[in-house]
C-alpha cells in the first residue's frame, strides 16, 4: 500500500506540475508513460563548481609517491561501491597484466575497496594500485597525472534514462580523455563531445580494447580530445550555467 500510495503521488506530481525538471536526460520516457505531458519536462544535470576546480592543491608527498613515472595510467577517482561495477576494470586490468607500460589507478574509499583489494591479490595485478581518498581540492591535480579517465557503473535497466555522476564532470574539465562504460541510454556524453571512447557496462573486453585504443594514439591527438571535453564541461556543465538554465525553466513556468 505504501508503493501505490508514492506512485499516487508521482503521478499526481507530473500531472498537476508547471514544469517538471529531472538531471537524467531520459527520465522524460518514464515521466511520460506516467501521464505526464512531455512539454512539461525540462533536464538540468549536474555539473562542477568553477571555485573548486580552478584553483587545485597540490598532492600530499605520501600520496604522490604512490603515482608510478613513466607509465600510461588509467584513472579513477571517487566511490569504490557495487554500482560503480570496478571488478570489470579489474578484469580489464587482467587482460592487460601482460603490458609493462599500462598501470591502473584507483582512488577513493567505499566498502567494495576491500573486496577489490583480495581480488587484485588474488589475480596477482601488479598493475593496480589503490590510493586512499584525498580531499575534493586535490582531484584536479590527481586527474592531471592519469593519461586517461575511466567511469563505470554497473548494467541496470535503471541507467537508462540516464545518469549524471558528478565525476563525469570533473574528468571532464580535467582534459583527460574519458573510458565511459555505461548503459545510459540515448545519453552519450562522451560521444557527445567527441572526448573519448563509450563501451558496454561490465565488458572487460571492450575497456580494455578501449585502453589500448587510446594509448596508440599520438598524444596530441590524446590532448585535443581532452580539450573537447573541457570546453564541452564549460559550455554545459558549469554551476553558472546550469543556474542560467535553471531560471529560464523557472521563469517560462511563472
Amino acid at each position: 500500500p505504501f508503493i501505490r500510495f508514492l506512485q499516487w503521488v508521482e503521478d499526481k506530481a507530473y500531472r498537476e506540475s508547471d514544469r517538471v525538471i529531472s538531471n537524467l536526460k531520459n527520465a522524460v520516457e518514464h515521466m511520460q508513460s506516467r501521464g505526464m505531458d512531455p512539454a512539461k519536462f525540462a533536464w538540468v544535470p549536474n555539473g562542477f563548481s568553477m571555485a573548486e576546480v580552478s584553483q587545485p592543491e597540490p598532492l600530499d608527498p605520501e600520496t604522490s609517491a604512490q603515482l608510478p613515472d613513466g607509465k600510461f595510467i588509467v584513472g579513477y577517482t571517487g566511490t569504490l561501491g557495487v554500482a560503480n561495477a570496478l571488478d570489470t576494470l579489474l578484469d580489464a586490468a587482467e587482460l592487460l597484466k601482460d603490458d609493462p607500460e599500462i598501470v591502473f589507478v584507483l582512488v577513493g574509499g567505499g566498502k567494495e575497496k576491500p573486496v577489490l583489494q583480495r581480488q587484485a591479490r588474488e589475480k596477482g595485478l601488479k598493475n593496480v594500485v589503490f590510493i586512499d581518498p584525498i580531499p575534493k581540492a586535490q582531484i584536479q591535480t590527481m586527474l592531471q597525472r592519469f593519461d586517461v579517465c575511466f567511469i563505470g557503473l554497473a548494467k541496470e535497466p535503471l541507467f537508462q534514462f540516464g545518469v549524471s555522476p558528478n565525476k563525469l564532470f570533473d574528468y571532464l574539465f580535467s582534459g583527460r580523455p574519458v573510458i565511459y562504460s555505461i548503459d545510459s541510454g540515448a545519453y552519450r556524453p562522451v560521444d557527445d563531445a567527441n572526448c573519448g571512447v563509450t563501451v558496454p557496462a561490465e565488458d572487460p573486453a571492450a575497456i580494455a580494447q578501449a585502453v589500448m585504443e587510446l594509448k596508440s594514439l599520438p598524444e596530441a591527438e590524446r590532448k585535443a580530445m581532452g580539450a573537447r571535453g573541457h570546453a564541452y564541461a564549460l559550455e554545459k556543465h558549469e554551476y553558472g550555467v546550469l543556474a542560467t538554465k535553471l531560471m529560464s525553466v523557472v521563469n517560462e513556468a511563472s
